[in-house]
């Protein structure tokens, strides 16, 4: 009967396990067929499983764009060689691998950044270390700065009559990481680089301005010093010449820039080693549209600056001409490119230059009718409307891209679902692995043939009891949803409870070895013993100023993660995320998955040692030998890891392909517009024109409403009148 019911019992048991082993490979299956229907699908599985197996060992994989930018050039210069050495004559290839060498990705910066409260409440200031900043950028450009200008004229040798190569050829020749208006070009031949773009493309008025911000750039300053700015030319030669260009410019058709740069640089990145889900942010670094604001707001200035000298010394037709040229400007701007009339740069230029017309307009001696000034306000309101338009058409965009990163979750929950369980699961199932298969060889050499002596009960328990304690103390405490003050009297009560106990335990054994016998004397030695080691150690530990007040000032403090500032995690993400992503992240940050699975382990053996030592005395048993003692705890560890691993990535193979399809969708949304440019701004055209045929029709509905009230009270009055005496 024994035998039937053991044979029963071990048939049970393989026909569970092989369930169970037929479950994951079907998941496994499952979550290979959505990865391969999926473009980033392997990448991302690639990266999270390669830190959570070799990453203990050689540390997290750090991504490209968060790397200093002195590794980012050393990479990037590699990959350019070894992929332009297989295709030499590709233009494309060649524009592509230029603008990656133009500048840094930004990510790296999160890591001279610190956010503090501002005045106004829930208001954040971002403080930055822009000079170590411009040091690393420094490192990029002096590496890259070259090989950048190389590639472009390459690639405009290679395909000449592209006029979007010589475009960025031409946008090139200044740096684009953190560049701004002052930058000096990074060529001495620069103008007759310009010249030679402006013969390939004369209708294009880029060039032009180009030069013309060169020279205004290096001939004249703004004096701030004064109760009014005040514009200071320093070399009248070289500023007429800028003059010259800029009106040289204004007699083209367009000022383009184009946006194929982001499709180049695409193409480029598919054929580097860099995973999928970080090419997105490679991309969206490229400086492209910010050289075009830079660009368009740096000739604008300056135009501006000569309409204020000018309106000062009482030149008003002289100032409205120059006013009128900006115009002109941002006419050429919204006419070149498809984003043109979007970009927030000219919208802000024209209202700036459509008041200071209508400023103009009322000074007297302006010598404008009526019907201009009319003209001059409604160009006004016009801008104004149009940028209203424009924020409300991103709003909606914007609304409409973001939603729930996995199906019927909410958006806060959601993304700590995909940090865990994308993240931190793997790590979890694979040091669980490594722990369980550890303690099964253990077990096996202690030769103690006696089974676990930690059930179910006890090894669940101390699961949840070890992941609580790390959650409260390495998630919640530096989170400061516990606060500092309790932490405090916490810390203080431990440390003073901790010395009471030692010197408790040292004199309960004293007491032991000398038969209870008591004597104060002794006592009083023993504790001031203790206390002053107990003291010796923990100032040892800790600084002095800590037991200056009373309870101690101990914390547990924020620490940051992946280089970048707790500050800036608990003042600018927190807020939009919930208030449990940042002891999620301290959390993680802490390596919180470790320290339990370390706990749970100390824990499950000490019981171990308890419930064996109880059983020898019930039984009477021997000692075991010393082997058998330091591998034998061992046996309770080894089916909890096991088990445990086994159910965790039971649980991430049901929940991976809902997060990577979820992760892809993210990574497509971010590549869109690097792909199909044209498909965006088809979609922020007709969004525009939603919001001004939705205020059109309000506007028609106000100024038809009280005529349409005035009509209805006249039906009131003769329905009145119709009816007998006046009554209704």
């Amino acid at each position: 009967m024994n035998r039937q019911l053991s044979s029963l019992i071990r048939v049970a048991r393989w026909a569970f396990w092989g369930c169970i082993f037929f479950l994951v490979v079907g998941l496994v299956v499952r979550l290979l067929w959505r990865a391969a229907h999926l473009e980033t699908g392997f990448s991302t599985l690639q990266c999270q499983w390669r830190d959570a197996t070799v990453g203990w060992i050689v540390g997290d994989r750090n991504p490209i764009p968060s790397r200093e930018p002195a590794e980012q050039a050393e990479f990037w210069l590699r990959e350019v060689d070894r992929i332009l050495e297989d295709r030499p004559d590709d233009a494309a290839l060649a524009i592509g691998a230029a603008l990656v060498l133009d500048a840094p990705s930004i990510d790296f910066m999160s890591r001279y950044m610190k956010a503090r409260p501002g005045p106004v409440p829930g208001g954040i200031i971002i403080d930055t270390d822009d000079d170590a900043v411009k040091t690393a950028n420094n490192a990029f450009e002096q590496a890259c700065k070259d090989r950048c200008l190389a590639l472009a004229a390459r690639a405009v040798q290679l395909d000449p009559a592209n006029a979007q190569w010589w475009r960025l050829r031409a946008l090139l020749l200044r740096s684009g990481a953190l560049s701004s208006a002052d930058d000096a070009p990074r060529t001495s031949d620069w103008l007759a680089v310009l010249d030679e773009c402006a013969r390939h493309e004369p209708d294009n008025a880029l060039y032009d301005y180009l030069a013309a911000l060169a020279y205004w750039n290096t001939s004249a300053e703004v004096d701030f010093s004064g109760p009014a700015d005040r514009l200071i030319v320093k070399d009248a030669q070289t500023f007429d010449k800028g003059i010259r260009r800029f009106e040289q410019g204004q007699t083209k058709p367009h000022f383009s820039v184009g946006d194929v740069g982001f499709t180049a640089t695409a193409q480029f990145l598919v054929r580097t080693r860099v995973p999928l889900v970080e090419q997105a942010s490679v991309v969206n670094c490229r400086p492209l549209l910010l050289r075009r604001s830079q660009l368009l707001y740096g000739v604008w200035r300056w135009q501006h600056r000569r309409a204020e000298r000018e309106a000062a010394t009482g030149n008003l037709d002289a100032a409205m001409e120059l006013n009128q040229q900006n115009l002109r400007l941002i006419a050429q701007c919204e006419s070149g490119d498809e984003g043109g009339r979007y970009d927030a740069t000219a919208i802000a230029s024209k209202i700036a230059t459509a008041c200071q017309r209508r400023e103009l307009a009322e000074m007297p001696g302006s010598g404008l009718g009526d019907s201009e000034k009319k003209a001059i306000a409604a160009s006004v309101e016009e801008a104004i409307l149009h940028r209203d338009a424009v924020q409300l058409a991103g709003q909606a965009l914007a609304a409409g891209a973001s939603g729930p990163a996995a199906p019927g979750l909410p958006l806060v929950g959601a993304n700590l679902a995909v940090a865990f369980f994308m993240d931190l699961m793997p790590a979890f199932v694979v040091l669980l692995l490594l722990t369980g298969v550890v303690s099964a060889i253990l077990a096996r050499w202690s030769g103690d043939a006696e089974s676990s002596t930690v059930g179910f009960l006890g090894w669940t328990s101390t699961l949840a009891l070890a992941a609580a304690a790390t959650i409260v103390f390495l998630g919640l405490a530096p989170a400061e949803i516990i606060g500092r003050k309790v932490q405090a009297w916490f810390f203080t009560i431990a440390l003073c409870g901790m010395a009471l106990c030692v010197v408790v335990w040292i004199r309960w054994h004293w007491l032991r070895r000398r038969a209870f016998q008591f004597s104060i004397r002794a006592m009083l030695i023993v504790t001031l013993i203790v206390a002053l080691c107990m003291s010796l150690i923990v100032m040892m530990s800790l600084p002095g100023e800590v037991f200056a007040r009373f309870p101690f000032p101990m914390s547990v403090p924020a620490r940051g993660w992946q280089g970048i500032d707790p500050s800036v995690y608990g003042n600018v993400f927190a807020p939009n995320l919930g208030p449990w992503f940042l002891p999620a992240l301290q959390w993680t940050a802490y390596h919180g998955p470790a320290w339990t699975l370390v706990l749970w382990a100390v824990m499950l053996i000490a019981l171990h040692v308890r419930a064996a030592r109880r059983r020898r005395c019930r039984m009477e048993s021997p000692l075991p030998n010393r082997q058998a003692r330091w591998l034998g705890p061992f046996r309770s560890l080894r089916q909890p890891a096991l088990v445990t691993a086994i159910l965790l990535l039971i649980a991430h193979l049901a929940l991976a392909p809902g997060v990577l399809k979820a992760t892809d969708a993210s990574i497509q949304n971010a590549m869109a517009f690097a792909r199909h440019p044209e498909s965006h701004w088809r979609k922020v055209k007709k969004a525009v024109d939603d919001v001004l045929a939705e205020k059109a029709l309000m506007s028609q509905r106000q100024k038809t409403a009280p005529s349409r009230a005035a009509d209805e009270r006249r039906t009131d009055d003769n329905k009145k009148t119709d009816q007998p005496d006046g009554r209704e």
